[in-house]
C-alpha cells in the first residue's frame, strides 16, 4: 500500500500533480524548483529568509526582535509589541503671553501642529473659539460625493455556487484496498468531480468543470495548455506570468468602488481540506492566497485552526467558504471559536455529522487521546454538576434559613420595640389614671364629658355565638340619659349608623325630661370603618381602626375634662384611652377581667365576708373536676343540686346542673352514716359519677354546648366553679342583683337593685326594679363591704353583684337568706335601664332599701288606700305626696315579624291601642330601640306603682307586638353546627303570663307580700 509524503493513507498527489504540470507547461526545471523553494520559504512564518523577502517586496517594517516569534499560522508578534521609546511627544502649548491676554492674536501654526490634527489644535487653544474651520476641510478630495450607481450584469447575479459534496463512508473492495487501505472516507456524491481521486485519472483541463473563473484564471489555464517547442517559448511564458502577477497586484490596489466585485471573487473560491490538511496545490488555494497575501498572517491562523479542528475529529473532507474565512480573519482581536470555524464550512452539516458521530470521531490519529479527554470531560462534568446541584440545593436551603433567621430577628426586634413602646405607654397610662383618681373630687364638681362605649371585647369564638351581635352592643343606648346630670355631656359610640327615626325618638325622650337643646348635650359617633370589618368585631377595636371617628371625638372633648365609661374592659380600652389621651372609668383591665370571672368573685366574697355557697373553683382539668365534684358531694350529702359555671360566660350561657337525688350511690351514702375517706371518693365515687355525668347533667343552653363532652372541654379550657344550689324547692329561689358605682376616690353610690326572672332555667330574660326578695337588707352595707375590697384591688367604675335568695331552712318565716354568686365589673343592661327610668320619673332612690319614689300632687280626699295614706306621713306640703315606682324590663325581644312593620305605622298603632307612657301619672310602657324595626329586636320597659301593674302593662305590650308582628314563632330546631345563644321570645311571653296568673291570685295584696315575692 502506497502512502503520501505526509504519512497519510492518500498517495502523494502533490508530487504527481507537479510532474504532470512540468511536462505539460514545459517550464524549465530550474525555474520551477526556484518557485517551489520560494513558495515553501514564504509559507513558513518562522523562516527568516521568507520574512526578509516579504518585507522587501511589500515594504513592511522590521519586527521587534525582543519579542517571542509568532506561532505557526499566527499573526506577527509586532502587533501587540510595546514600542521601544515613548509613543507620543509633548505638544506645543499656547504661549503665556497669549494665555494671559485673550484679545491677543493667535500663535503661528507650524506644520508639526497640523500633523497633530484639528482636534488637538482646538483642545490646546491654538485655534481660538468661534473660528470657522470649514475651509480647512475643503482641501483635497471630498470624503463623500455624488455619482451614478453601478448597474451590474444580470448574469453575474444569477451565478450559482458549486454543489457541496457530501462525506460518505465507503468500504473499499479488494481492488481498492491496495490503494486506499481497509477503510477510508471518500466523496461519492453524484455529479461532483472536484475530487483529488478524479484528478489522478483526469487532466487539468477537466478540473472543476462547473466553476466559472475570472480572467486571470482563464489566462493561467491558457498558459498551462500551451506546449512549449523550444527555450524561446519558455521566455514568452515567463513574460506572460509576469504580466499576470502585475495585473493581480493592480487588482489588489484597486479603489473601494471595486469592493463588491472583489467580494464576488472571494465567493468563487472554495478551499478544500482533506485529511486535516489544506490542499495547497489547488488553483483555488493559490489564487486565493495571492489575492489575500497582505492579510495572510491572520488567514493562515484561521486555516491552522480549521486544520487542527478537522484533524482532531478525523473529518476526511471539508469545503471552506473563502469569503467567510476572510471575514473571520479580519477579526484579529478575538480568537475564533468552534461555532465560527464551522460557519466557514460549506458542507457544515456533513462536518457536524462527522464531528458528532461517536463511531467516527475517535478513529483519527488522536482518537484514543480524544476519547480519554471525552471520558474525563464527562466525568468531570458529572462531578461538577453533582457538586453544583448539591451546592445549589445547599445554597437554596441556606438562603431560606438566612431569610427566616433575618425575618425572625426582624420580628423579634419589632416585638421588642412594640413591647417597649407598650410598656412606656402603660406607664404613662398608669400615671394618668393615678392623677385622675387624685383629681376626681374636683372633676365631679365641674363640667365633664363621658364617652360611653358598650364594647363586647370577648373572645372571637364567643362573639360568633352571639345572635344579633351589633344590636346587643347597642342595647345600652340608654347610657345617653346620663345627661340628666347638668354637669355631664355624653358622647355615645354606636356600633352602626342609627336611622333618623331612632335618633329623633331618643331626642324626644330627652326633651320630655325637660332638657333644653339635648342635641348639644349628647353626640353619637359611629366608626366609619365598621362596614369594612366583620360584624362580630368588638366596638373598641373598630373605633381604634377608624381615624375619622377618633379625630371627631378629640374635637368634641378638646380642652375639656373627659373620661371613658367602657363596657367589658380589656386591653383594647387601654389602647383607646392612650390614643385619646384621657383616663378610663375602670381599673387595670387584667384585674377587672380576673375579678369578673366566677372564680375571681369567690376570692372577693371571702375577703369581704359576704356569704357564698359551698364551692370549688379554679378547676382546669377533667380529673380535677371529677374529684372536686365527688368530694363536694361526699362532704355535703344534704345538697341535692350542684351547679357548674364556666368562668368567663354571662347571662347563664355557661351554666349546667346535676341533680344527685336519683343517684343510687348518693342515696346509699345518705343512709349509711360512716366516714368517707379520700380513697373511697377517688376509687369508687369518681368512677360512678364520671359515668353518670353525660346522662344526668342538664345544660342550660344546649344550642351552645350540644353534649357533655363539649361543655366539659370548654369548662376545662377556660376554668370554672362548682357550687351548691340552695336546699329548698327551686321555685322558692330568686336572683336579686345590686348595681353600684365605685368612684375614683373610693366613694360608693347605689345605682339600683333588681329581681331577675328567667325565660327558662338559669337563662335571664329580664328584671324587676327594685328588688323585694331581701326586704330588710341594707344594700349600702353590702355595697360598701364589696366596693372597699374592689377599690383596694384597683377596680373602679360600675359593679353589679348577683345574689341568690332563699328561705331559711330552720325558720321559713324568718328573713330570707342570700348567697353572693357573681360579680360583673362593668355597667350591666339592667343598670343602664335605670338611667332611662330615672329620666322619666325624676324621682329619688332610697340608698338603703333600693326603693324608688316620685313626687305627685294629690287631694287628700282622693286618698282611699290606707297604705298610700300611711306612706304620705312624711309629706312636706299639704298636697305633696311620694309614691313608689317600679318597672319591669325585658331586655331582648327578637321577633322576625317586626322587620315588616314601618316605624310610623308601629307607633301610630301604639297610640290607638293605648300602648303608651303617661307623663302625668308617670306610668305606662316605653320601648328601647336598639336599631330600626327592620332589625327585629327591641327592648321594653313598663312602669307602675307596683309589680302587678308593670306585669299587666308588659302583657298588653307583648300582645300588641304579637298582633302587629304576627304569631310568636315557635322555637326553631338548630340542625346545623351553628352555635347560637338565642332566647326565644315565646319563652319570655310564657314567663310573663305565668307571673300574671300569680298576681291574679292576690299574692301582691298579702301582708306577707315582700316575703312571697321570692317565689318567682
Amino acid at each position: 500500500m502506497n502512502s503520501g509524503a505526509d504519512g497519510s493513507m492518500f498517495p502523494d498527489i502533490n508530487s504527481s500533480y507537479r510532474k504532470e504540470t512540468v511536462n505539460e507547461i514545459g517550464v524549465p526545471v530550474k525555474r520551477l524548483l526556484k518557485q517551489q523553494r520560494m513558495s515553501a520559504v514564504v509559507s513558513n512564518p518562522q523562516n527568516l529568509m521568507g520574512n526578509v523577502y516579504l518585507r522587501d517586496k511589500f515594504k513592511l517594517p522590521d519586527p521587534n526582535r525582543g519579542k517571542i516569534p509568532r506561532q505557526i499560522g499566527g499573526a506577527s508578534s509586532t502587533i501587540n509589541a510595546k514600542p521601544a521609546g515613548k509613543a507620543s511627544r509633548p505638544k506645543r502649548i499656547l504661549p503665556k503671553s497669549i494665555r494671559d491676554d485673550p484679545a491677543a492674536d493667535g500663535p503661528k501654526i507650524t506644520e508639526d501642529d497640523l500633523q497633530d490634527g484639528m482636534m488637538s489644535l482646538l483642545n490646546r487653544g491654538m485655534i481660538p473659539k468661534g473660528v470657522d474651520v470649514t475651509p480647512a476641510f475643503e482641501r483635497g478630495k471630498a470624503p463623500f460625493g455624488f455619482g451614478r450607481a453601478t448597474i451590474h450584469n444580470h448574469s453575474k447575479k444569477m451565478l450559482k455556487k458549486p454543489k457541496t459534496p457530501s462525506i460518505t463512508y465507503k468500504k473499499p473492495d479488494s481492488a481498492e484496498k491496495n490503494l486506499f487501505g481497509p477503510a477510508t472516507f471518500i466523496t461519492a456524491e453524484e455529479g461532483f468531480e472536484n475530487s483529488y481521486l478524479n484528478n489522478i485519472q483526469k487532466s487539468d483541463d477537466n478540473l472543476f468543470p462547473h466553476h466559472q473563473y475570472d480572467k486571470e484564471e482563464a489566462k493561467e489555464n491558457e498558459l498551462q495548455n500551451i506546449e512549449p517547442e523550444n527555450e524561446a517559448m519558455s521566455d514568452i511564458q515567463e513574460d506572460q506570468i509576469q504580466i499576470r502577477e502585475e495585473e493581480e497586484e493592480f487588482q489588489l490596489n484597486a479603489n473601494d468602488n471595486q469592493t463588491a466585485e472583489g467580494e464576488g471573487l472571494y465567493s468563487m473560491y472554495q478551499i478544500s481540506i482533506k485529511g486535516g490538511k489544506v490542499v495547497e496545490t489547488s488553483p483555488e488555494y493559490m489564487s486565493f492566497k495571492r489575492a489575500n497575501i497582505t492579510k495572510w498572517g491572520a488567514v493562515s491562523l484561521v486555516l491552522y485552526l480549521l486544520e487542527k479542528m478537522l484533524n482532531l475529529y478525523h473529518v476526511p473532507y471539508a469545503s471552506i467558504d473563502c469569503h467567510r474565512l476572510v471575514a473571520l480573519a479580519e477579526e484579529e482581536l478575538t480568537r475564533p471559536n468552534h461555532e465560527e470555524l464551522l460557519q466557514c464550512c460549506i458542507n457544515r452539516s456533513q462536518v457536524e455529522e462527522a464531528i458528532n458521530n461517536p463511531v467516527k470521531k475517535f478513529k483519527g490519529p488522536s482518537g484514543p487521546d480524544l476519547a480519554a479527554i471525552c471520558v474525563q470531560k464527562n466525568w468531570r462534568r458529572f462531578k461538577a454538576y453533582t457538586a453544583f446541584t448539591l451546592l445549589k440545593y445547599s445554597m437554596s436551603k441556606a438562603t431560606i434559613i438566612q431569610r427566616r433567621w433575618r425575618l425572625y430577628q426582624l420580628m423579634k426586634n419589632t416585638k421588642a420595640k412594640i413591647k417597649q413602646f407598650n410598656e412606656e405607654s402603660i406607664s404613662e397610662w398608669k400615671i394618668m389614671m393615678k392623677e385622675f383618681r387624685r383629681r376626681w373630687p374636683d372633676v365631679k364638681k365641674k363640667r365633664r364629658v363621658e364617652i360611653h362605649i358598650n364594647s363586647f371585647s370577648f373572645a372571637e369564638e364567643k362573639r360568633l355565638s352571639m345572635e344579633k351581635f351589633q344590636q346587643r352592643e347597642n342595647s345600652q343606648i340608654s347610657r345617653i340619659f346620663s345627661v340628666k346630670d347638668p354637669k355631664v355631656d355624653v358622647i355615645y359610640v354606636a356600633p352602626f349608623t342609627l336611622t333618623n327615626e331612632v335618633y329623633e325618638y331618643y331626642k324626644k325622650i330627652l326633651e320630655l325630661g325637660e332638657l333644653e337643646k339635648p342635641e348639644n348635650r349628647f353626640h353619637i359617633v359611629v366608626p366609619e370603618n365598621y362596614v369594612k370589618f366583620k360584624e362580630t368585631m368588638s366596638l373598641t377595636q373598630t373605633l381604634i381602626y377608624s381615624p375619622k371617628a377618633i379625630k371627631r371625638i378629640k374635637t368634641l372633648i378638646e380642652e375639656r375634662q373627659a373620661y371613658i365609661v367602657p363596657g367589658l374592659s380589656t386591653k383594647e380600652d387601654v389602647k383607646l384611652s392612650i390614643n385619646l389621651g384621657i383616663p378610663i372609668m375602670c381599673g387595670d383591665p387584667s384585674k377587672v377581667g380576673m375579678y369578673s370571672t366566677k372564680s375571681g368573685a369567690k376570692r372577693i366574697f371571702q375577703q369581704a365576708d359576704v356569704p357564698s355557697p359551698i364551692s370549688a373553683y379554679d378547676i382546669y382539668d377533667k380529673r380535677e373536676f371529677e374529684v372536686s365534684l365527688c368530694k363536694l358531694i361526699a362532704h355535703n350529702l344534704y345538697v341535692n343540686t350542684w351547679i357548674f359555671k364556666i368562668d368567663d360566660e354571662f347571662n347563664g350561657r355557661g351554666h349546667a346542673a346535676l341533680n344527685v337525688d336519683s343517684i343510687k350511690t348518693v342515696i346509699e351514702l345518705r343512709k349509711r352514716k360512716f366516714e368517707i375517706t379520700d380513697n373511697i371518693i377517688e376509687n369508687k365515687l369518681v368512677e360512678v359519677i364520671s359515668k353518670l355525668l353525660p346522662k344526668k347533667v342538664k345544660i342550660a343552653m344546649p344550642s351552645l354546648y350540644r353534649n357533655w363532652d363539649e361543655y366539659l372541654e370548654a369548662f376545662c379550657h377556660v376554668g370554672g366553679v362548682i357550687e351548691a344550689a340552695p336546699s329548698c324547692n327551686p321555685k322558692q329561689v330568686v336572683s336579686p342583683s345590686v348595681s353600684f358605682f365605685v368612684a375614683p376616690d373610693g366613694e360608693i353610690d347605689l345605682i339600683g337593685s333588681f329581681d331577675r326572672f328567667s325565660a327558662k332555667e338559669y337563662i335571664n330574660a329580664g328584671c324587676f326594679f327594685p328588688q323585694v326578695s331581701l326586704p330588710n337588707i341594707n344594700l349600702m352595707t353590702l355595697c360598701k363591704s364589696l366596693g372597699d375590697i374592689l377599690y383596694e384591688k384597683g377596680v373602679i367604675g360600675h359593679v353589679t353583684v348577683d345574689l341568690v335568695a332563699f328561705p331559711d331552712p330552720t325558720n321559713p318565716k324568718a328573713h330570707p337568706l342570700f348567697w353572693a354568686v357573681d360579680i360583673n365589673c362593668n355597667l350591666s343592661d339592667y343598670a343602664a335601664a335605670c338611667f332611662h327610668f330615672d329620666l322619666l320619673m325624676e324621682g329619688r332612690i332610697d340608698k338603703f332599701t333600693g326603693q324608688y319614689f316620685v313626687e305627685v300632687q294629690k287631694d287628700p280626699d282622693e286618698l282611699v288606700d290606707a297604705e298610700a295614706a300611711h306612706e304620705s306621713k312624711d309629706k312636706t306640703n299639704k298636697n305633696e305626696f311620694f309614691e313608689p315606682r317600679s318597672f319591669m324590663f325585658c331586655k331582648y325581644l327578637h321577633h322576625p315579624g317586626l322587620a315588616t312593620i314601618q316605624f310610623n305605622t308601629f307607633f301610630h298603632m301604639c297610640r290607638l291601642e293605648s300602648i303608651s307612657y303617661d307623663m302625668e301619672k308617670r306610668t305606662g310602657s316605653t320601648f328601647c330601640l336598639y336599631d330600626c324595626l327592620q332589625g327585629g329586636v327591641i327592648g321594653l320597659i313598663t312602669v307602675g306603682e307596683h309589680r302587678k301593674v308593670t306585669v299587666n302593662y308588659m302583657v298588653e305590650a307583648l300582645n300588641f307586638i304579637q298582633n302587629q308582628a304576627g304569631v310568636i314563632p315557635s322555637k326553631a330546631v338548630n340542625e346545623d353546627s351553628t352555635r347560637v345563644d338565642e332566647i326565644n321570645v315565646g319563652d319570655v311571653f310564657s314567663r310573663v303570663v305565668s307571673l300574671v296568673s300569680y298576681f291574679k291570685k292576690g299574692g301582691y295584696k298579702s301582708s306577707n307580700y315582700y316575703n312571697k315575692t321570692h317565689y318567682f
